[in-house]
């Protein structure tokens, strides 16, 4: 009886695991595209590079990607990576617009990816 007490614990704690690490993966990129908005809104607005917001999400895009990098795919995040960095780099306001919606549909894809479906479970 000892043995199924031990499996039934074991595969509670691999369930509270996995919903944890969602959890974490849908936050993060929430917060993060939130972020990306309010620099592309800030940028429109004043025709200015926002310096300020564009090193506070990379700054917040390092911590989510340690935060999460144990449980994802390390290319999918160095792709997004890439683009913080371009996004960083952004000359004019359409090549920042489009590296920021590369960026938010990057996260979005991250995320449904880590998303489990019930026909995948069966």
């Amino acid at each position: 009886m000892k043995r199924v007490y031990y499996c039934i614990f074991i595969l509670m704690a691999v369930v509270a695991v996995s919903f944890f690490s969602l959890a974490r993966v849908s936050k993060g990129g929430r917060q993060l595209s939130e972020g990306i908005e309010n620099a592309q809104t800030e940028y429109r607005l004043t025709g200015k590079f926002p310096n300020g917001q564009v090193s506070r999400l990379m700054k917040e895009w390092r911590d989510y990607y340690r935060h999460i990098s144990f449980a994802e795919n390390t290319d999918e995040l160095n792709d997004i990576s890439k683009l913080f960095t371009e996004l960083e780099n952004s000359p004019d306001e359409q090549d920042f617009m489009r590296q920021s919606e590369l960026i938010k549909a990057s996260l979005r894809l991250l995320r449904e990816n880590e998303t489990p479906y019930w026909y995948s479970l069966l």
